[in-house]
């Protein structure tokens, strides 16, 4: 008797399961499957990384999505696949065709300072390296807590040096920085290898690492409000002394859970508790955090939460572990450079995919150990004699994601455009209910759909295993929005002085903002109406925490409110970076150079831009919130045989919202699956 090899049903096609179906479809695993098949609800892939072209081609994204330069899981996987693709040869006239064209290095980052009742931009330029993302050999551990203690110690003497000071207080700097690197560096590079010697060198540890900082801080505070230069230093100062106090005093130079040992403590309260300033606890240096991991419970920038040992070794991988540049900028939509190449690149591998299936329900076998079944409904059918749907079409020469459904691959009269497949309150009537069952359809079931969803999907688990209550009711999500805009006018012709910046922490809403005029080369904006600025802006947004299939005004209410934040942002606060788009005379923002407004006035030009909230329960930004991580599931341990989970809200090392969190969790399921080693052939240091 013959035994076919085992089949695998991924559900859901964002970051999480595709890089899962790329694990699984590796040509050293071609013979360990049957099939692989990804399950994915209306006509895209990408989740919460979606992105396709609309009007004149602009690309239209879920959100801000720029990759950071540790990244190197998620830029392993992507090199390999503009590997595969061969486009240099196989398709030579894409305008895209090798991943050093996807993806551009961007050293700016700004912060937003608000001091003196007035807001200014705090820009900094974090150096290159020669280093790139995603290099095959490079196997690191996580950086330890020694090591972030030096490197931390590092960057503020190189800061300090990079200043001039011209006064007395250069002098007692200099000296205290020297002593402090000379000294302070080389007994912690003996107690990291020594451990034993911490417990016995407390004291003297202490004093060689933070004395010369108290005594810069110490001379910074009679300056600090007569130049804005020396209170940045102060902060920075006073920030880099309350970590590395409290590291020290919290004993994780030895602790066994290193960062851990204190995430179930609020970033800021575990600062305050170590004598930082209130000044600092408001600066835009930790402001900024916030902003940039959408740290904002239920939307609200004045319940600010994020955990201290992850908010550490974040900063740990964002400044000190960065390949080539802080940031990596896309070169087009995340659907031109990151999905439509997977999508091609795993169909060539056998992956197949079913477009248009919603997940109804996981239900469990009769003992309660595996899931027998899953639910579905197929929502379209696709006309006869065709085997497969196809999502892309060429704008540019540049595989990209449709807008809408192609209806002439449809079985669908033009009324479908009216619905939108991909959101949880669509109406569209299901052409037909499926059933997938285990050992017919599937034998291993990746579940890689948001955890925003698990509630409405997987009823039968959370009522089985309390592990699956408490995740679905602890670890945190928050809803997003995004504005998108395409003006007249260059960058500086608008008056905006850091062309290329990605920057953040401003007023609540729109609080991040990121040059993105690299992209209009990709886009075809037509004669006499050209395009000279892109700018994109995201924050977070409060939202009804109880998403109701029965009620579509859910998501009107919230577009409605992302559309009147972007008005009074606008009206009231965008002249803080384009001065250019506000009427002189009388101080109203210039709807007048919205591109593409098609001869709407007034506000209403703003309809012909790109505004929208992400309230879907699959579109809701996974937060990493105090005392929350011990609450997140295993890749690998579902509590389910044969289910393996794939998605960054899962406990993965990287337990945070971001596309490397979301390969990591998607390489470890595919792992697990295959009867692997859970960090397998994964790259870099991480919280394992």
């Amino acid at each position: 008797m013959t035994h076919r090899a085992p089949r695998v049903a991924i559900l859901g096609g964002g970051m999480a399961g595709l890089a899962a179906a790329w694990r699984l479809s590796a040509p050293e695993h071609r013979h360990s499957f049957d099939t692989i098949t990804v399950y994915q609800r209306g006509g895209r892939l990408g989740g919460k990384g979606a992105s396709h072209r609309g009007v004149h081609g602009r690309i239209e994204e879920h959100g801000l999505h720029i990759w950071l330069g540790y990244y190197d899981n998620a830029f392993r996987l992507m090199r390999e696949c503009y590997r595969e693709l061969d486009r240099p040869r196989r398709a030579p006239d894409c305008a895209i065709g090798t991943w050093r064209d996807a993806f551009e290095p961007s050293s700016l980052i700004g912060l937003e300072d608000y001091y003196a009742e007035s807001w200014s931009t705090w820009v900094a330029d974090f150096g290159r390296n020669d280093l790139l993302p995603g290099e095959p050999a490079d196997v690191t551990r996580p950086m330890t807590v020694a090591e972030f203690v030096r490197r931390s110690v590092r960057l503020l003497a190189d800061f300090y040096a990079s200043l001039e000071w011209g006064d007395a207080a250069s002098a007692t700097g200099a000296a205290a920085v020297s002593t402090l690197v000379t000294a302070g560096l080389q007994a912690l590079r003996v107690v990291e290898h020594e451990s034993g010697l911490v417990r016995r060198l407390a004291g003297p540890v202490t004093d060689l690492v933070l004395e010369p900082l108290e005594r810069l801080r110490a001379a910074l505070v009679p300056l600090v409000e007569a130049d804005p230069s020396r209170r940045r230093l102060f902060t920075l100062i006073d920030l880099v002394t309350s970590q590395l106090r409290g590291v020290l005093a919290d004993g994780l130079l030895v602790h066994p859970r290193g960062f851990r040992a204190i995430d179930d403590i609020e970033y800021r309260d575990w600062l305050a508790a170590h004598g930082a300033a209130r000044t600092t606890l408001e600066s835009p240096l930790v402001r900024g955090i916030f902003s940039l991991v959408f740290g904002h419970r239920d939307g609200d920038a004045a319940r600010a939460e994020f955990p201290a040992g992850l908010g550490l070794f974040l900063a740990s991988k964002l400044f000190f572990d960065y390949k080539g540049a802080l940031f990596w900028k896309m070169q087009a939509g995340m659907g031109d450079v990151v999905f439509a190449p997977l999508y091609q690149a795993l169909r060539a591998r056998g992956v197949d995919f079913e477009f248009f299936h919603r997940v109804e329900q996981l239900h469990l076998s009769r003992d309660r150990t595996a899931i027998k079944r899953v639910s579905m409904a197929r929502q379209v059918a696709l006309r006869k004699r065709r085997r497969r749907y196809e999502p892309l079409i060429v704008v540019g020469g540049l595989p990209c994601f449709r807008s809408a459904p192609d209806l002439r691959q449809l079985d669908a009269d033009a009324d479908l455009l009216d619905h939108d497949l991909e959101s949880f309150w669509c109406t569209w009537p299901d052409a037909e209910r499926r059933t997938l069952t285990k050992g017919v359809d599937y034998d291993a079931l990746v579940f890689a759909i948001p955890v925003g969803m698990a509630a409405h999907v997987c009823r039968e688990l959370i009522d089985d295993q309390a592990q699956w209550r408490e995740m679905v009711d602890n670890v945190g999500t928050v809803a997003t929005q995004v504005l998108q805009l395409w003006l007249r006018g260059t960058e500086r012709e608008l008056g905006f002085q850091y062309p290329g910046v990605t920057v953040t922490g401003f007023v609540d809403g729109y609080d991040t903002l990121s040059s993105m005029s690299h992209l209009l080369p990709r886009e075809t904006w037509p004669a006499g109406d050209e395009t000279g600025t892109i700018a994109y802006f995201c924050g977070t947004m409060p939202h009804e925490r109880h998403a109701d299939p029965t009620d579509p005004g859910q998501l009107e209410r919230a577009r409605r409110r992302a559309r009147r934040d972007a008005v009074a942002y606008l009206s009231r606060h965008v002249a803080h970076y384009f001065p250019g788009c506000v009427d002189r005379e009388t101080g109203d923002f210039r709807w007048d150079l919205l591109c593409g407004a098609g001869g709407r006035r007034g506000a209403a030009a703003l309809d012909s831009q790109y505004c929208g909230a992400n309230v879907d329960p699959s579109d809701l930004y996974v937060q990493a919130l105090p005392g929350t991580d011990s609450y997140r599931l295993r890749p690998d341990q579902s509590g389910y045989r044969d289910l393996y989970l794939a998605g960054d809200w899962t406990d993965c090392g990287l337990n945070a919202g971001c596309i490397e969190a979301a390969v990591l969790s998607g390489l470890q399921a595919a792992n697990a699956a295959l009867g692997l080693p859970r960090t397998h052939d994964i790259t870099g240091g991480y919280l394992f």
